[in-house]
């Protein structure tokens, strides 16, 4: 594109404006057509067997909160919701030997917590081992579904992403 030369300012042609706004009016057009994001269902499992379907719209944050087995202090962690699966954003450490312990070098304090922001992972489900003394609190969005995952003996709990029209 070659820019003009007008007195000190250089402009760009009209023509290449114009293009540049037609090819984002063609990206946004479906959204502000009012394109419909399809919601996906978590699926928590227990032992092989469906536990619990909680609907999720793709995007969503989750949070599992939990004490850590070994060194006793809370955990948390967030994900966010795909259609494929949940991506780790974020981590939180009541302690900075948790961060180090799993070997975060670029932990930072902040509001009493120790938070790592890791390289985005996708994964496909989330494997957890819940127990009566081992309590799990999973949250959605806003806090605005919460659910306390507690089983009387070791248990193997999944959370997997699957088409709600499908459940």
């Amino acid at each position: 594109m070659i820019a003009l030369q007008v007195g000190n300012e250089r402009r760009r042609p009209r023509s290449g404006r114009i293009r540049f706004l037609l090819r984002c009016a063609l990206i946004l057009m479906p959204l502000a057509a009012g394109a419909e994001v399809r919601p996906v269902c978590v699926r928590l499992e227990k032992d092989g067997t469906l536990w619990q379907r909680m609907d999720a719209a793709p995007g969503e944050v989750v949070r599992l909160s939990f004490q850590h087995s070994l060194y006793a202090s809370r955990v948390e962690e967030i994900f966010q919701v795909m259609p494929t699966g949940f991506r780790l954003i974020e981590l939180r450490y009541a302690e900075p030997r948790l961060a180090e312990f799993y070997g975060h070098d670029s932990a930072r304090y902040e509001n009493g917590l120790w938070i790592v922001k890791p390289t985005r992972a996708l994964f496909a489900s989330l494997n957890l081992r819940v127990s009566s003394d081992a309590t799990i609190l999973l949250s959605f969005g806003a806090q605005r579904n919460r659910s306390e995952l507690t089983a009387p003996n070791d248990s193997a709990v999944g959370l997997t992403i699957a088409d709600c029209k499908a459940d």
